[in-house]
C-alpha cells in the first residue's frame, strides 16, 4: 500500500521529484523560466546547449536530461511489486 502511495506522488508531482521532469520546458514555461536558465541552473553558461539553427529546442532539454539528471531510483520496485513504471518524459509510456 505505501508503495502504491509513493508511485501516486511521484505521478502527481513529478516536477518536484523527479529532476527529468523538473527539467522540462512545460515546467520552466510554469515556473516563468526559459531553457537558459535551466543550464544557468545546472551549472553551465547560458546558451550552453544552442549550437546553431539546426538545434531544436525540445532536443536542447533532451540534451541536458540525458547529461544531468538520473530519474527514478526506485522504478525497480515498482516494476517488481506493483507491476508499475514511472516514465521520464523522453520515454514511451
Amino acid at each position: 500500500m505505501i508503495l502504491w502511495i509513493v508511485l501516486d506522488a511521484y505521478r502527481k508531482f513529478s516536477f518536484h521529484i523527479d529532476e527529468r521532469w523538473y527539467f522540462t520546458v512545460e515546467n520552466f514555461q510554469r515556473l516563468g523560466k526559459s531553457i537558459e536558465d535551466a543550464e544557468q541552473e545546472l551549472g553551465f553558461p547560458r546558451g550552453w546547449t544552442d549550437i546553431g539553427p539546426q538545434m531544436h529546442l525540445a532536443k536542447r532539454w533532451r540534451i541536458l536530461r540525458s547529461t544531468q539528471t538520473i530519474g527514478c531510483g526506485i522504478n525497480h520496485l515498482f516494476d517488481e511489486y506493483l507491476s508499475e513504471h514511472f516514465s521520464g518524459p523522453d520515454e514511451d509510456d
